[in-house]
């Protein structure tokens, strides 16, 4: 059975207070300063999945695929790290070749309809009209850097795309987030509606998209834990820019999108 794949958006941040959770698991990818493991119940916290975790790297020195580890995931708001990674054994993995992966740029987007309005929705991928810049949040999200962060810059973003480009957040919290609160919350920000739309769809019908990005949304004693994603999709549906944090420049992702606008113009 194929299990869900996130990217769970916490940075590591040296602090070694916070919720510790032991992890047992088998190592699919490993990464500069992150590992992919298919691990087993975390019990208190979240279920069997295969997650893309941040690690000390000093842990990850000579880890490969298909090696079965235990450590300690320590989570506070904002932050997650994996500590004390040790070796237990190894399972034989298939090779890489062929198994389905995340969407990376290059890769087209799923034709996805979200409704962005009462009566009005957007289609995003191979039949969208022009360039969009997709992301996630929730209104009540209490982390400063996570949502709040993501709307102040989506709100720096906007002047600088110059009509080429338009801006879709998708809530993570469609059962609070309805329209006239995804407004109002847009109102705080500046958000101009002909640059800047909200987005709604049941979380059932995310599912597989939210799959496909290796995103996370997790909800735990009333608050929402997700990852932090932007795209930049072309004209053509096709994933130009993916960002995996929030650590992107507007002027930057601008850029992206004007270039991805004025190619629209010459085809």
């Amino acid at each position: 059975m194929i299990r869900l794949c996130f990217w769970l958006f916490f940075c590591a941040c040296g602090s070694e207070s916070g919720d510790r959770y032991a992890l047992t698991g088998v190592v699919l990818d490993v990464g500069p300063d992150s590992v992919v493991v298919d691990h087993q119940e975390i019990p208190g916290f979240m279920q069997a999945m295969v997650m893309r975790l941040k690690a000390e790297k000093s842990g990850l020195k000579g880890l490969k695929r298909g090696d079965e580890i235990t450590a300690t995931l320590l989570v506070n708001p904002g932050t997650s790290q994996l500590m004390n990674l040790k070796v237990i054994g190894f399972e034989s993995l298939p090779d890489l070749n062929g198994e389905p992966h995340g969407l990376v740029i290059g890769d087209p987007f799923p034709a996805t309809t979200l409704q962005i309005g009462e009566k009005e929705v957007v289609q995003l991928g191979p039949h969208q009209s022009g360039v969009k810049i997709l992301t996630f949040l929730f209104t009540t999200c209490p982390f400063p850097e996570a949502c709040p962060l993501l709307a102040t810059k989506l709100k720096q973003l906007q002047p600088l795309l110059l009509g080429q480009g338009q801006i879709i957040a998708l809530t993570l919290d469609p059962e609070t987030d309805s329209f006239p609160v995804l407004n109002a919350y847009g109102d705080r920000f500046g958000a101009d509606p002909k640059l800047w739309r909200f987005a709604r769809a049941p979380l059932a019908k995310l599912e597989g998209l939210f799959d496909q990005l290796e995103m996370m949304r997790y909800k735990r004693d009333g608050a929402i834990l997700h990852s932090l994603k932007l795209l930049v999709i072309d004209a053509s549906g096709t994933i130009v820019r993916f960002e995996q944090n929030n650590d992107w420049n507007p002027e930057e992702i601008a850029q992206v999108v004007r270039k991805a606008h004025a190619k629209t113009l010459t085809e």
